[in-house]
């Protein structure tokens, strides 16, 4: 028979284990722990606070403005900001909150979109209050008229296609012949930048030597290599203008060692090697050509050009055909 008082004293012992200090606790028994009331308190503050901000109609975005659109649509551009505005998670617009909305996202998405279609300068993305949120664009201006295969299409300063080239065209751009008629579509690059900057400094410089412009056109390309130049040619030394000799030799020494190499070469892409060809042509109203590498130093040919016409050929401009001032310290001509 068990003896009870025994059982009594066990049972006080277990719970005096129970509710010993820490150090002595037994580690059987294990105290169940409850969150305090301000820790609660304290996340349901938080949660309510994160739902205003979300739901609150004071920190969202309801207007989206559009400045500097020339030739898109500002009612597309709008509309697709506003798109990406009302995506979020079960219903929630989390990118309208103002502190959330990710402009930099936004603006890189819109310039993916849109410079397929025209050439961009800038688009930004910001916030004006507490309300807006603004779009700012910047559209690269028409500088000069591309023709090619009987379509003209406007051109801006890095050699690039904006668009087609309105009828009538727009008054003050000078026109570009494409010998090559290469394909081309929006937004393609049809010359180097180089090459749009020196025809507006040859349109301002040329009619101070006397050579009315007539027109300029690109130079035709080819896989094969080019025929031999005439040996007819004037060698300008004249220790008064700075050339640029060494400089001027060695680029033409490149430039022809590219062009035996692209006629070499198995896969010769034609649109490739028209793209990236330097060589302008300048039309006059005389009837002869003046040939000009827009990669190199443009006053020193221009130099050039004015020894050669005032020393050797004044006398002998309506029977030119062509004045090639590209290579070194001659002026080639035939």
């Amino acid at each position: 028979m068990l003896n009870p008082w025994r059982q009594l004293f066990s049972r006080r012992s277990r719970r005096r284990d129970f509710a010993a200090p820490a150090l002595q606790r037994n580690p059987i028994f294990i105290e169940s722990r409850r969150p305090g009331w301000p820790w609660i308190a304290a996340g349901l503050l938080a949660v309510a606070g994160a739902a205003f901000v979300l739901l609150s109609p004071r920190f969202r975005i309801t207007d989206v403005t559009v400045s500097g659109a020339v030739r898109l649509d500002p009612t597309s551009i709008r509309a697709a900001v506003n798109r990406q505005l009302n995506q979020g998670w079960i219903g929630l617009h989390w990118k309208r909150v103002v502190f959330l909305t990710p402009t930099d996202s936004i603006a890189s998405s819109l310039r993916q979109s849109v410079q397929p279609l025209i050439s961009l300068d800038e688009i930004a993305v910001e916030r004006h209050g507490r309300h807006t949120l603004a779009v700012r664009i910047r559209e690269r201006q028409a500088n000069l008229i591309w023709q090619s295969s009987g379509r003209q299409f406007m051109l801006d300063d890095r050699g690039t296609i904006l668009e087609r080239a309105p009828t009538p065209l727009p008054p003050g751009l000078l026109t570009v012949l494409d010998r090559n008629n290469i394909p081309t579509s929006i937004g393609q690059p049809v010359v180097p930048p180089s090459l749009v900057a020196a025809i507006r400094s040859l349109n301002d410089a040329l009619p101070k030597f006397a050579v009315p412009v007539a027109g300029y056109s690109t130079w035709p390309v080819s896989c094969l290599p080019e025929p031999t130049r005439p040996e007819r040619s004037v060698i300008i030394s004249n220790t008064n203008q700075s050339l640029n000799n060494q400089n001027a030799n060695r680029s033409a020494d490149v430039n022809r060692a590219t062009k035996a190499d692209d006629a070499t070469s198995a896969t010769c892409n034609l649109v490739e090697l028209a793209v990236r060809e330097p060589t302008l042509v300048v039309r006059t109203e005389e009837g002869w050509e003046l040939r000009i590498d827009s990669s190199l130093n443009l006053e020193a040919q221009l130099a050039k050009l004015r020894i050669a016409l005032v020393e050797r050929l004044d006398s002998q401009r309506r029977q030119l055909e062509y004045v090639d001032v590209r290579f070194g310290d001659r002026v080639f001509y035939q």
